[in-house]
């Protein structure tokens, strides 16, 4: 059953930053489920983009996310990154389309997507719903507007250690999944000092909204000191479960490399104040000239081949700055 008067938990943040963790220790508590990235304003701006602005269009879109997150498990287990099992997934999708069955048809997108969301939560048996697409972030003016009262919690990490899991993400994936990885320590690192700076102009500009920053770090280093917190925020009674982090995370991937040392000395100096803010100690000592001038010497190639993913990928470069609010 449903609890109706609790608000929906949005999990946001620059990607590789611990936010599939902190949705996996959420998922473990006996209370919430947590659908693990559903994309939902990829979703609109692509329909509105495209002039396909039917319900049927995101009604489709939302059982593929489904599908994707959709599992055969033994009895009693579960599975690292919110996962569900077929029997769940089966019970959930029937609910959801007979939910659509019975409307008129004229529904807004946020109407169907609590109706997917809550279908979900009661096939999993849970009471309350939370959801995890970390550049969501850019889209919480739009969130509150859609939802009214919402818990919004963001997960940060050290721009070190975001910048190398991004380096070398996917290496162990198929040859296709790793031409999505687009690495370039510039561009990487302005990307979260903008994610960092975006969550502090929302919660100024949304005192009353409840918000909740968490560091990475202290999530694996302290997971029961934080999971107290996190229960404490989101007013649900502690469950031991949630401590639980082990598990196939890909932000825990060892080996791949490291970051060079011009690779760092530009991080570190994009990213000085957000990380003084988060108490993260600079390694580098002075103004990294020569490494800024290097990054930038291989910033055209680097720009060139993310033009031709995206054009690939979506269309245009246009339609993807679009979707992720980089551009009006």
């Amino acid at each position: 059953m449903i609890t109706a008067n609790k608000p929906p938990i949005f999990i946001v943040g620059a990607p590789r930053s611990g936010t599939t963790l902190l949705a996996q220790m959420l998922n473990n508590h006996q209370n919430i489920f947590v659908f693990n990235e559903t994309l939902l304003y990829d979703a609109i701006d692509s329909a509105l983009i495209k002039k396909n602005n039917s319900k049927h269009s995101l009604t489709d879109f939302l059982i593929s996310r489904l599908n994707m997150r959709t599992k055969e498990l033994p009895q009693g287990k579960s599975h690292f990154g919110c996962i569900l099992s077929t029997k769940q997934a089966d019970a959930a999708k029937q609910q959801f389309l007979a939910r659509q069955q019975t409307e008129s048809g004229n529904e807004s997108h946020i109407k169907v997507f609590n109706e997917f969301m809550e279908s979900m939560t009661e096939a999993c048996e849970k009471q309350r719903w939370g959801e995890k697409t970390p550049h969501h972030l850019f889209h919480l003016d739009r969130i509150v507007k859609d939802f009214g009262h919402i818990l919004a919690i963001n997960v940060v990490r050290d721009p070190r250690s975001f910048l190398r899991s991004t380096k070398f993400a996917w290496r162990n994936r198929a040859a296709d999944r790793k031409k999505d990885n687009l690495y370039h320590p510039l561009i990487n690192s302005l990307s979260w000092r903008r994610s960092i700076r975006k969550f502090r102009k929302f919660t100024q500009a949304n005192p009353d909204i409840p918000t909740l920053s968490l560091t990475y770090e202290n999530l694996v280093k302290e997971p029961e000191t934080n999971a107290r917190k996190l229960c404490a925020f989101i007013n649900e009674p502690f469950c031991q479960n949630m401590a639980d982090i082990s598990g196939s995370n890909s932000s825990f991937a060892k080996g791949g490399g490291d970051l060079e040392a011009w690779e760092i000395a530009v991080c570190e100096f994009i990213c000085r104040r957000e990380m003084a803010q988060y108490g993260h100690k600079k390694s580098a000592k002075g103004l990294p000239i020569l490494s800024l001038l290097y990054s930038l010497l291989t910033l055209p190639t680097f720009i060139f081949k993310v033009a031709i993913r995206l054009r690939h990928k979506f269309g245009s470069v246009r339609t993807y700055l679009t979707m992720r609010r980089i551009i009006n």
